[in-house]
């Protein structure tokens, strides 16, 4: 970059731009060729944001000499070099340090180093930067490089404005080969070419946004100034014109301008023995396998951002829905029990109201004869009775119980996501006559999973929400009809390293169970449950770099068998427990965009264990308190809920 005179700052022009700059905190000398001058960003700090588009580049330090240090300097534009094609965008002066320099915006030019006396500490880049350059003698320094977009070409041929026969690099130096020092630590590279294209690649003859090649221009030279740590990863995605299954030269990947192998080395000097072990995937969709000196690329749904997605919002429908139906069946049940409880403790308690007289008569009932003895034992088994079923449906009851629930998606099978939600199931039930309950129930959750796999980072959070009615049908023989029709509305966020989705998703849900109950009177009560579970889920569209899925409707048809017994003891406390197991009938399936639509199964679990321990405490024969636990368990998921549930008639 030329340097003019620095009347020329004084031009109507450069006024109109330095007057109508948002954000100017403080006004100086506008740097070389009518640039604009990173300080009028910078205020009084040594730190500056870009929010901004820049048409005619920006220059970074004095060009008066003199050290100067920048803590951080963020571009969240587009800035333009002054001469649109082959210059650089931003010139880093002499005697300039940037401590962290993070790209989010287009940088449409080169990101130009002055010479050794030049250093940036961290680059981060997370959008498009046009190569990097050093445009002077010595050796400018870069300690770490982490880029997570794309860094293009270099626009001069040969690395120099005045050579237009050379090929074209990604880091450059002044006079042809590179003399930047730079140390890689993550580093995306997009894949856009056939594997024969690639493997025969001999170097970029004209200029182009293909970022298939990390290319370093050497001229020649045994220069190895871009190095990698033991922990640096090269992130691989793919294009539209990329060959699954195909094998790539791992060679290619980093290659001097000639198309040849580049000497790529620690930052020790040591030689990498394997730089397959520094590969992975942008996206987990993909796989990476290894056959000699190649590499190849696969695809992986279970192990997909997407895919997690689906088996969190079934995970989260499961949770809520079983916690819904146990609880919605305990209030129902409970309140007959907690009636007929205090009548029957009552009955006991008069023993101890008789007179004299009246224990005498006990007393002498050790003695009758063993027909009278079977009568009154059958005649206070049929009092107890009577008080159990007299206006059992007639009483109205509500409960609600809040919960916190630890999630977990196995590590076998994806990101190995974990995490916490909270929220509530409630209901409220009235007995329209002495054999049908009718009743509404509600529930939320809330809460997210996190996990990560080699470079990948995500974090799901989900929102969960479910309202439905159940309807309870009393018949003989001790058996019962429950029913519940439920919907539910769900909203997840995702977040992939630096990428953001959102998912939204409806659903249905109706289950019919078939209930036997074995009363062994001051043994307690045992139920054996028979139920079919049906839930749809309609799912949105998600769309991540390189893994997009189609919308799609789920179905997912539970069988249900569950064994629940509970007692309770005169003092007023009871026992509540249950073991359950359902299996999944249907096969949920996904489309996935790959080059065309491919059908993968989900994978969530076919066979769920579920098991409940409750402690009940019957206040009086209108309040009841519950502390309960709930798990779940598949090969795929598992879940752990402790719960408060305060019900009243």
């Amino acid at each position: 970059m030329t340097t003019p005179h620095y009347s020329n700052i004084y031009n109507f022009n450069s006024l109109i731009k330095i007057t109508a700059l948002p954000f100017i905190f403080h006004f100086s000398v506008v740097a070389a060729n009518n640039s604009t001058s990173i300080d009028l960003y910078c205020g009084n700090s040594n730190s500056s944001t870009i929010n901004s588009n820049i048409n005619d580049g920006i220059d970074v330090g004095n060009d008066n000499g003199g050290t100067k240090t920048y803590s951080n300097i963020t571009n969240n534009a587009t800035i333009t070099p002054q001469t649109s094609v082959g210059y650089d965008a931003i010139d880093i002066k002499n005697h300039v340090t940037i401590t962290e320099f993070t790209n989010n915006g287009n940088i449409r030019g080169y990101v130009g180093l002055t010479d050794s006396n030049t250093k940036i500490t961290t680059l981060n880049n997370y959008g498009n930067i046009q190569g990097i350059k050093q445009s002077s003698g010595g050796n400018s320094t870069i300690d770490t490089l982490n880029n997570y977009g794309n860094i293009y070409l270099v626009n001069q041929s040969g690395c120099s404005s005045n050579n237009g026969n050379g090929k074209y690099a990604t880091f450059c130096g002044a006079n042809g080969a590179n003399t930047i020092k730079a140390t890689l630590g993550d580093y995306h590279i997009h894949i856009n070419q056939d594997s024969g294209t690639f493997n025969s690649f001999s170097g970029y003859t004209s200029y182009d946004t293909d970022t298939s090649h990390l290319v370093i221009y050497t001229n020649g030279s045994s220069n190895n100034g871009i190095t990698i740590t033991k922990d640096s990863k090269f992130i691989l995605s793919v294009g539209d014109n990329f060959n699954l299954n195909k094998d790539y030269d791992i060679h290619k990947l980093i290659t001097k301008e000639d198309g040849n192998k580049y000497n790529l080395t620690y930052k020790d000097n040591s030689n990498i023995t394997n730089l397959f072990s520094h590969l992975s995937t942008q996206s987990p969709l993909y796989y990476l396998e290894q056959n000699g000196n190649y590499f190849r690329i696969g695809v992986d749904t279970s192990s997909s951002i997407g895919n997690a997605l689906y088996k969190s919002n079934i995970q989260s429908v499961n949770n809520i829905l079983q916690s819904t139906i146990n609880f919605v069946s305990n209030s129902m049940n409970d309140f007959k029990m907690n009636n007929s409880t205090f009548a029957y403790k009552n009955i006991d308690n008069s023993y101890l109201a008789q007179n004299t007289q009246d224990f005498r008569e006990y007393e002498r009932f050790y003695y009758k004869t063993q027909r009278e003895n079977l009568r009154l034992q059958l005649s206070i088994r049929q009092t107890k009775t009577n008080n159990k079923t007299k206006d059992n449906n007639l009483t109205n009851h509500f409960f609600f119980a809040p919960f916190i629930t630890h999630n977990i998606l196995t590590k076998n099978d994806g990101f190995g996501l974990s995490g916490f939600n909270y929220g509530f199931v409630s209901g409220f039930g009235f007995g329209i006559d002495s054999n049908n309950t009718l009743g509404i129930h509600t529930g939320f959750s809330y809460g997210n999973l996190s996990g990560s796999k080699d470079v990948l980072q995500t974090d799901i959070s989900s929102l969960t929400t479910l309202l439905g009615l159940h309807y309870k049908l009393d018949m003989t023989y001790g058996l019962y009809l429950k029913v519940f029709g439920d919907a539910f509305y769900l909203l997840n966020k995702a977040l992939l390293n630096e990428q953001k989705q959102s998912l939204d998703s409806i659903g249905f849900g109706g289950s019919v169970y078939l209930v036997k109950v074995f009363d062994f009177d001051n043994v307690g009560n045992l139920n054996l449950e028979l139920g079919l579970n049906t839930t749809g889920l309609q799912n949105n569209e998600i769309n991540f770099i390189n893994e997009t899925y189609a919308k799609n409707f789920i179905m997912l048809v539970y069988g249900d068998v569950y064994l629940e017994y509970n007692k309770m003891f005169a003092s007023g406390f009871g026992i509540n427990t249950g073991i359950g197991t359902k299996y999944l009938f249907t096969k949920p399936k996904a489309e996935v965009i790959v080059g065309g639509y491919d059908t993968f199964d989900i994978g969530v679990d076919e066979i769920l264990g579920y098991l409940r321990l409750g402690v009940d405490w019957h206040i009086n024969n209108m309040v009841i308190l519950d502390l309960d636990y709930i798990g779940s368990f598949g090969d795929k998921s598992i879940s752990n809920s402790g719960m408060f549930n305060i019900k009243v008639v």
